[in-house]
């Protein structure tokens, strides 16, 4: 125990610990075995090694305690990101993320996006973010509404006198409630249902090029690139050339 918890939040592994202690390799096991269900260690993954549980657990208290206040001061954020939390707390992020990882495992902390929260936890927007983000991406003639340039939004957003608006953002791309594709923003619904058309079609004809991705969606190269791109990087579809496929794994008709 006392060469794990000389470890810090490290951790040991199983071979480390017998070379510290002396102990014969073969019986290193067992004791972390009766370490482990009286509480006194916990694992850690990638490698697989242990972490004394007192320090495990006074890093989770400290964690909650920062992220807590963030909750309250910021409630439109997500969280805290690792890098973010190493900082204000003085610690190794390697270290820091493969002790929470197992705290999000047992349920006591909560992580998406790259960002941890306290379980439970779903940021709010203030009513005037909310609002700035709806008017924006209102179209002008009362029709279906369109991407918007990243550039002109950000632009947009520093204009306006509406405060947090960069973090709001964040926590709508992270929600899938926008996204960015390329030089652009759009909606999540629109991404969405632009993937039910191309899986669709790609269920059918087994595969597209990218003009036909544009007939498809009835939108000019400028957009139709980025959003196949899109869609390559977030494994909705693989390229081979010039056309697109469904990954293997979904089932997809071989194409001629």
């Amino acid at each position: 125990m006392g060469a794990v918890a000389a470890a810090g939040l490290a951790g040991a592994t199983a071979a480390q610990a017998a070379a510290a202690t002396g102990l014969d390799a073969a019986c290193v096991p067992s004791c972390m075995a009766d370490l482990l269900a009286r509480g006194r260690l916990r694992t850690l993954a990638k490698p697989a090694a242990y972490v004394a549980a007192a320090l495990a657990d006074d890093l989770l208290g400290r964690v909650l305690e920062r992220l807590r206040k963030r909750h309250l001061e910021r409630p439109w954020l997500m969280g805290l990101t690792s890098v973010a939390l190493a900082n204000a707390l003085s610690e190794a992020e390697s270290s820091l993320v493969r002790v929470l990882a197992g705290c999000v495992e047992r349920g006591m902390l909560a992580y998406r996006a790259g960002y941890y929260s306290t379980p439970g936890f779903t940021p709010l927007l203030t009513a005037d973010q909310q609002a700035f983000f709806a008017d924006s991406f209102a179209a002008p003639d009362g029709g279906a509404p369109g991407p918007l340039g990243f550039a002109a939004l950000r632009a947009r957003m520093k204009a306006s006198v509406v405060p947090e608006l960069a973090g709001a953002f964040e926590t709508l791309v992270a929600r899938g409630e926008l996204s960015k594709v390329g030089d652009y923003v759009y909606r999540g619904a629109d991404i969405a249902a632009i993937r039910a058309r191309l899986e669709t079609a790609l269920r059918s004809q087994g595969q597209l090029t990218v003009a036909e991705f544009r007939t498809l969606t009835g939108t000019s190269r400028k957009y139709a690139v980025p959003l196949l791109e899109f869609f390559d990087a977030t494994g909705v579809t693989q390229r081979s050339g010039n056309v697109r496929s469904l990954p293997p794994s979904t089932g997809a008709p071989r194409g001629t």
